[in-house]
Formats: C-alpha cells, sequence, structure tokens
C-alpha cells in the first residue's frame, strides 16, 4: 500500500473510531436517562402507594395522603407531558394555541405549580414584575410549561434553603423573563451543552437530584416556537445560575380583561344535571372519572365495550359521551362512527377521553365522528368547563365552534 492509500485508511480509520465513540456516548447517555426516570418514576409511584394504604389503614390520615397523592400524580404528569413532547419539538409538531396574555399570569399559575417543591426543600422564592403588565401572543399552557421548568430546574439544582429571584421585565420590544438562583452553578465546559437533549452534566454530586436532559431542551423548543431566544449564565460551580428568556413583547393597550384565576378542585355543583355515559374498559378509570362527574352532580353511566354504549346510549339517550379509544374489539372510533350513522345517538355530544395524543390521533378521532378529543390525563378543572359549555350552550354547533380552538 502505497503513502496515499496509507493515509486515506488512517483517514477513514480516524471517522469511524469518531462515530464508535460518538455511539458509545449516546448509549451512556441513553442508559443514564432510563436510569435517571427509573428512578423518578418508582419514587413518585412508591410516594402515591404508601399514602394509599396509609388513608386505608387510617382514615384520619386521608386528607394528608391525598394531598401527597395529588401532588405526585402533578409530577409525573409533568413529567410524561416533558416525556412526550421529546418527538413533536424535534420535529416541530407541537400545535400552539396563541393569544395576547399578561405575562403575570403565566407566573403566577407557574409559582403555584411548583410551590410543593419550592417549599419542600425550604426555598425563598422572590418574584419581582413590572408595574406595567408586560403582554405576549403565546400559548398559556406551553409558556407554563417553560416556567415551570426552570423553576423547578433551580429549585432541584439549589441546596435546601437557598432562594430563587424571578424578574419579568419589559426591555423596547421585548419580555424577558429571569430565573436566578444561588444553587450548584454551571462549570464552564457544561453550559454550552446545558440545552442538549438528554444531556446530564453533573452540578452536584447528588446524581439524584439531577435532571434528565429533557426539560431544559424542551424550554428551549417552546420558547423557539414562540420566536423567543432562552441564555444560560453561570460564573462557575458553587456560583448559581440564571436563565433568560427574550419573548416578543405584544402591544401595550390601554384596558386588559381581568386576570383569569387558576382551575382548582371544587365540589360544587354544576347548574344543570347532565347524562352522561362514559365508556372505558379499565374499571379504576372508569370508576374514579365516574366518582368525578358524580361530585358535581352528574348523572352517570359506565359501559366497558363498545357494543354496551351503543345500546345503553340508545336505551337513554345521553347528553355526552366520555369514550375511551382503545377499547377491546370495537374501539372508540368505531362507536363514534356508529353512533354518528344512528338518528337518535347523531346530536350527542361525543368526546374522545383517550392517551393518544399525537396530531394524527385528533384527526383520526374527528374523523370518525368526536366532537373533541381529551389526551388523558385531563385536568378536571377543564373537565368541570367542559360541561358547562354544554349548560350554556346544549346545541353540539356552539359546542364545536366554542371548543374546537381550546381543544388538547
Amino acid at each position: 500500500m502505497n503513502a496515499l492509500g496509507v493515509a486515506v485508511w488512517e483517514q477513514r480509520l480516524g471517522i469511524a473510531e469518531r462515530a464508535c465513540a460518538d455511539a458509545q456516548a449516546s448509549s451512556r447517555s441513553k442508559d443514564e436517562f432510563l436510569a435517571m426516570l427509573g428512578h423518578e418514576l418508582r419514587n413518585s409511584l412508591s410516594a402515591v402507594r404508601n399514602a394509599v394504604v396509609a388513608a386505608r389503614l387510617d382514615r384520619r390520615r386521608s386528607e394528608r395522603a391525598l394531598e401527597i397523592a395529588w401532588r405526585q400524580t402533578e409530577q409525573l404528569d409533568r413529567l410524561i407531558t416533558d416525556i412526550l413532547d421529546i418527538p413533536l419539538v424535534e420535529q416541530g409538531r407541537v400545535r400552539l394555541k396563541r393569544r395576547v396574555i399578561p405575562l403575570i399570569e403565566i407566573i403566577e399559575h407557574a409559582v403555584e405549580t411548583t410551590s410543593f417543591l419550592v417549599e419542600e426543600r425550604g426555598h425563598v422564592l422572590s418574584v419581582s414584575l413590572p408595574a406595567d403588565r408586560v403582554r405576549v401572543n403565546g400559548d398559556p399552557v406551553r409558556l407554563e410549561q417553560v416556567v415551570v421548568n426552570l423553576i423547578i430546574n433551580a429549585a432541584k439544582y439549589t441546596e435546601c434553603g437557598g432562594r430563587i429571584d424571578l424578574f419579568v421585565e419589559r426591555d423596547s420590544a421585548e419580555a424577558v423573563l429571569r430565573v436566578r438562583d444561588n444553587g450548584k452553578g454551571i462549570s464552564a465546559d457544561v453550559l454550552p451543552r446545558i440545552f442538549d437533549l438528554f444531556f446530564q452534566g453533573e452540578r452536584t454530586l447528588e446524581h439524584t437530584q439531577g435532571g434528565f436532559g429533557i426539560g431544559l431542551s424542551v424550554v428551549r423548543s417552546l420558547v423557539s416556537l414562540h420566536d423567543g431566544r432562552i441564555e444560560a449564565h453561570s460564573d462557575g460551580l458553587g456560583k448559581g445560575a440564571e436563565f433568560v428568556v427574550h419573548l416578543p413583547a405584544a402591544p401595550m393597550r390601554e384596558s386588559e380583561p381581568a386576570a383569569s384565576s387558576r382551575p382548582i378542585l371544587a365540589q360544587t355543583r354544576d347548574s344543570q344535571c347532565l347524562r352522561v355515559l362514559v365508556v372505558e374498559d379499565n374499571p379504576d378509570a372508569a370508576e374514579s372519572l365516574m366518582m368525578l362527574l358524580q361530585v358535581s352532580g352528574h348523572q352517570v353511566s359506565i359501559a366497558r365495550d363498545g357494543p354496551t354504549a351503543i345500546r345503553l346510549a340508545c336505551a337513554d339517550v345521553p347528553d355526552l359521551m366520555l369514550v375511551d379509544v382503545g377499547l377491546p374489539g370495537m374501539d372508540g372510533c368505531e362507536v363514534a362512527r356508529r353512533a354518528r350513522r344512528t338518528p337518535e345517538l347523531r346530536e350527542v355530544w361525543l368526546v374522545a377521553f383517550t392517551g393518544y395524543g399525537s396530531d394524527e390521533d385528533h384527526r383520526r378521532t374527528l374523523g370518525a365522528g368526536f366532537d373533541l378529543h381529551l389526551t388523558k390525563p385531563v385536568n378536571p378543572a377543564d373537565l368541570r368547563e367542559l360541561l358547562a359549555r354544554h349548560n350554556r350552550a346544549p346545541s353540539r354547533r356552539p359546542f364545536l365552534s366554542g371548543l374546537r380552538e381550546g381543544q388538547r
């Protein structure tokens, strides 16, 4: 082999070695991610199970046990949402439901959502807002996800009893959000990769306090989808960190609607009792949904499969059917198609109530005849709003025009 051939061979060998090293690094990142994911899932599930068992053994502990279970299920919901968002944000398929909203509303909701972790770790959270309401044109749910992830990130990487400062300001045509902590800090070699997917640079020796390399990556993608940008700053390990979000500011206006309050669970009864048919093959899921609806004063029936659902609906026509898509045998889409072919069921509200939430899933259910696609787990407050809209406009036509824009 001549010198040129040796050079080509060495070049190809170098490329192969780098590719092998990259593959090994990727495999290690995946293994670390799965290990951390298992750790967090088991922690939350363990807390829920222990709380439930304690409540069953001692009814006096039920209220506290329910608080723990609710907090942990909310944490699981956020974790699963971030994981499921990965392919959506990577492929640019996140659907934004934009509206002009004061940024203070996003902040208030995010602070309330993360209060459990801040209080648990004994942090002081300081929020500084400008005198004028800074407004942005964005998706409130997705922007709240951004702020929640940043606060949780700061709380996790700050020693117990630390400080987290959240600032909002208007800088010319931009709304600027800063989340600053006095925690572990970020080393100079880690800082450039802090937003990379699955990157878990250890800012602490307590690896269990680390993240999954998902949250900040999702945050960056969501901010970018809002035509904004995010920056990370730190003077090094032990010197805290600051994340700065820049978003286009919406024009100021003289009069603004009052800030909406955070939806909360309530045991108040709706003004009208609705007849609801829940079509769900999972017994616990069906019973828990039935109890939630009954607390609000609605009359609920349960069908475990598609044929039974059609038979029960024809015998006593409901106002609304909540149908799980993944039913055995006759699936939920076929239930919807048969209902639309049945004269007495054509005007019944059909809501797909499912764990499948991709764009294709939405198109498939709406094409089958469903009026709305709700992805599990559905916030109970959102479910109450759905039922309240029926009370205000029982016809399916106003229902559709009022809810298409806000479907999740």
